[in-house]
């Protein structure tokens, strides 16, 4: 059995794990929100999935990664992905990732400390974190999810997750490299969506801020 064999016939075997592993944490996070009172923030509904096996395989062999072992080194094998409205958004799921006791978390993409350390590029934006449990799962007699199972979480708004689907279909599908005029034209959609989340935060915040006058305003009227 060569490599990719063998790869694949693991992956089999352990789907289960992976997709029972992804159904907690996103089952734990949408209950952190409800308790919050904070879900309606979720604009598509969250949801988790396994990873494709051809698209494991060409992350594992083909693509030049240079994994010492493909099947334990590559940390997505299932995600989960949550779809926010605006970025002030964000940080509410941020927190309760990283406040979560029963995982350990690397926050392994967060794309306002890529602005701040290369803010002259504009490039695909998302916060990324890779999750694994701290101890063993049973989720029923045949099934235990070991310590250490990694689960990808991916936070992004609605802008971002447009952007991040037409450039993966249109972009990263496409067999034929981009040009450099390509690749300008999709820095410059990053830049307008950037452009247009600070537009909407601002008109939200003033919106804000009338309402509180407003309500203020009632209050005293009718005392």
């Amino acid at each position: 059995m060569n490599e990719v064999d063998e790869f694949i016939e693991i992956f089999d075997r352990e789907k289960i794990i992976y997709s029972s592993w992804g159904e907690l944490v996103l089952q734990h996070i949408c209950d952190c929100l409800v308790e919050k009172d904070m879900e309606s923030i979720l604009k598509i509904t969250p949801s988790y999935r396994l990873k494709d096996i051809s698209s494991l395989i060409e992350k594992a062999f083909y693509r030049s990664k240079n994994y010492d072992n493909p099947y334990k080194d590559i940390t997505d094998k299932v995600g989960v992905r949550f779809v926010v409205l605006l970025t002030d958004d964000i940080p509410i799921i941020k927190d309760i990732i990283e406040d979560c006791p029963i995982w350990e978390y690397s926050d392994d993409r967060d794309f306002i400390k890529e602005k701040e350390e290369k803010p002259y590029l504009f490039d695909y934006q998302s916060v990324h974190y890779v999750v694994k449990n701290l101890e063993p799962i049973s989720i029923d007699e045949n099934t235990l999810i070991p310590v250490g199972t990694p689960c990808e979480i991916q936070v992004r708004t609605l802008l971002q997750h447009a952007y991040a689907e037409v450039s993966h279909d249109s972009v990263y599908k496409c067999k034929a490299k981009p040009s450099s005029d390509i690749k300008r034209r999709m820095a410059r959609t990053i830049a307008l969506m950037e452009s247009t989340d600070e537009l909407f935060l601002l008109a939200k915040n003033e919106l804000n801020k009338s309402n509180a006058k407003i309500e203020k305003w009632a209050s005293h009227s009718i005392s």
